[in-house]
């Protein structure tokens, strides 16, 4: 008998039938999303369910791209699928959204669901720094090591990775594995010039051009007096894994008057959407055994909500713009007091 104030959703799988857990509907920005964890009593197997409807302008499935990613042999660090697919309804045909109007035509949005086994811990859980570093894979060493330890099932990351580590020469090269594919694309599939350009990926940690579709205001987002570290002294051991055109144009910026350029998605966006995950941790940490503060900051108040609602439309301005300053202030007082040094 199930608790009527704590509902269940009981969905089959082929022949076995799985009680969520811990549903979640999302209306989501592009895609409406249920996921959960669910177990199926008779066998004690446990999954994670998520479910969207796909529109079929949508040039990715996220689940043929973790299949490609582990083809061969598994990529350490990544999640592996055990289902995926459009889900069928009684007859067999594909389940579709619905329209209550006669007189309209029903969207041209169908379900399909990702099964996988691989549970994890969700971001919003982790609120301590050792956490986001012990539990959450971010970065992972494909080594020999690594790889043993995910066969033998223990999938957590426990140490730092070989981008980080001090032994210049462990092979192979330091390597970093892209974990969110929600919203990738296949980029051997034929498409307009154009199709890359549409705002994807988790909200709350787009860089602010992608979310905007936009070059950000040169007036109010100027790199003039921002030096990038140079390749040389403690970056020169890393520079051989630096896209080198791009950094030293980031590092030698041309004159104030250069001419506008075209918005495309470039290697710095995935830059500050890694910064964005870092900070978004890290305002949300404390050291073990803080006491949690009764009086939040105004800056880390308005930084908080902004980032939890963060969900940018086109056409308007992006109120992730509104929560970045350079001043060294501003990001200590949105760190607790205890992590106000990473500032």
């Amino acid at each position: 008998m199930l608790d009527p104030k704590h509902p269940a959703w009981a969905t089959q799988i082929g022949n076995a039938v799985y009680l969520s857990e811990t549903p979640r509907a999302h209306a989501g920005p592009g895609q409406r999303r249920y996921t959960t964890v669910a177990i199926n009593l008779m066998k004690n197997d446990t999954i994670f369910i998520k479910d969207i409807w796909r529109a079929e302008s949508r040039l990715f499935f996220e689940g043929s791209l973790l299949e490609q990613a582990h083809k061969g042999s598994r990529l350490p660090g990544l999640m592996s699928v055990h289902f995926h697919g459009y889900v069928p309804d009684g007859i067999g045909m594909r389940v579709r959204t619905t329209c209550l109007d006669p007189e309209k035509t029903a969207g041209g949005r169908y379900k399909v669901r990702m099964v996988t086994k691989d549970i994890g811990c969700p971001l919003e859980g982790v609120c301590s720094l050792r956490e986001f570093l012990d539990g959450n894979i971010m970065f992972a060493p494909r080594t020999d090591e690594f790889r043993e330890r995910c066969t033998g099932g223990y999938v957590e990351v426990k140490f730092a990775n070989q981008v980080l580590a001090k032994d210049k020469d462990a092979q192979p090269e330091p390597a970093c594995l892209v974990i969110d594919l929600g919203n990738g694309a296949d980029l051997k599939v034929k498409r307009d010039r154009d199709a890359l350009t549409e705002r994807t990926g988790t909200p709350k940690f787009l860089a602010r051009p992608v979310s905007s579709g936009e070059l950000l205001p040169k007036d109010d987002f100027n790199s003039q007096g921002v030096d990038m570290p140079p390749t040389k002294g403690p970056l020169a051991d890393y520079s051989q894994f630096m896209h080198a055109n791009e950094y030293q144009l980031y590092s030698h910026p041309g004159p104030a008057s250069e001419p506008d350029v075209e918005f495309s998605h470039r290697l710095f966006h995935d830059a500050e959407s890694t910064f964005w995950v870092i900070v978004w941790t890290l305002a949300r940490s404390t050291r073990q055994g803080s006491k949690l503060a009764t009086d939040p900051e105004k800056f880390f108040r308005k930084f908080f909500h902004v980032m939890y609602r963060h969900n940018p439309t086109p056409g308007f301005t992006d109120p992730q713009t509104r929560i970045y300053l350079r001043s060294l202030s501003h990001w200590n007082s949105i760190l607790h007091p205890d992590l106000a040094k990473l500032g």
